[in-house]
């Protein structure tokens, strides 16, 4: 059901952040366990023993080959151009990495129609958060190791979002692009919300290996496209004027 039990027990952490920083990471999370759930064959039988306790697992950590999919490390500004040669920056403002970011995250999954299990563990995460006051959006990235709710496996899934400024801590304009980045050797089926292209052009631009997520509609921020030798490498902004990767630094 949901992952963010986790977030509110490590009140302590989010202290020292601001709150608009707590808002977003608590936002994301929850779209990650949301996806999932939505997601569960609701057909399957349902196997796992119903317990009033809180259930103790061990550490969950995401795989290296998982790692490689966010190419963020020595990248402190990317850069952004349009078909008119107009240039925008993200700027980064958030950053962690380490086992000890989720401590004590819980789980909650249905164990029967009228109840759930409450699972915890320490939950390894990778976020990184670029603003861009140009166009006043940001872009966030969250991996991470996720439960699944069908037979208590992990896998590892990748989420990417680009929004604007929410209001109330109600975002009204967003793009959220997720990839599972490894099945842990276990049977996940997850719905995919993209689409993967072996090469795409943008703005005269040609990039390998993207995954793509268009809604389709005249909605502000239709397109997301990422790769992981760029990570987001285009979008569309407010205006639906198309962004391209241009550089790094």
């Amino acid at each position: 059901m949901i992952g963010w039990l986790g977030v509110l027990n490590n009140l302590s952490y989010f202290s020292e952040m601001k709150c608009l920083n707590f808002l977003l990471i608590l936002f994301l999370l929850i779209c990650i366990s949301c996806r999932k759930e939505e997601n569960t064959d609701s057909n399957s039988e349902i196997t796992i023993e119903c317990s009033d306790e809180i259930i103790l697992l061990e550490d969950a950590f995401f795989d290296d080959n998982s790692r490689q999919f966010v190419p963020y490390d020595s990248m402190s500004t990317i850069y952004f151009t349009n078909k008119y040669g107009e240039e925008v920056s993200f700027i980064s403002h958030i950053t962690h990495i380490g086992e000890s970011f989720l401590l004590n995250f819980r789980t909650q999954i249905a164990c029967s129609l009228d109840q759930v299990n409450t699972y915890q563990y320490d939950r390894q995460t990778l976020t990184k958060s670029f603003k861009c006051s140009e166009l006043d959006l940001s872009i966030m990235i969250n991996l991470g190791p996720i439960m699944s709710g069908t037979n208590l496996s992990f896998y590892d899934e990748l989420t990417m979002l680009i929004f604007a400024p929410h209001t109330n801590g109600v975002f009204q304009d967003l793009n959220i692009l997720s990839i599972v980045t490894s099945t842990k050797g276990n049977d996940i089926k997850v719905k995919e919300n993209y689409f993967f292209l072996n090469e795409l052009t943008l703005n005269q631009k040609a990039f390998k290996n993207v995954y793509a997520n268009i809604k389709g509609n005249n909605e502000p921020l239709t397109d997301l496209y990422y790769n992981y030798e760029f990570g987001v490498i285009g979008f569309t902004d407010m205006e639906n004027k198309l962004w391209v990767f241009d550089r790094a630094e």
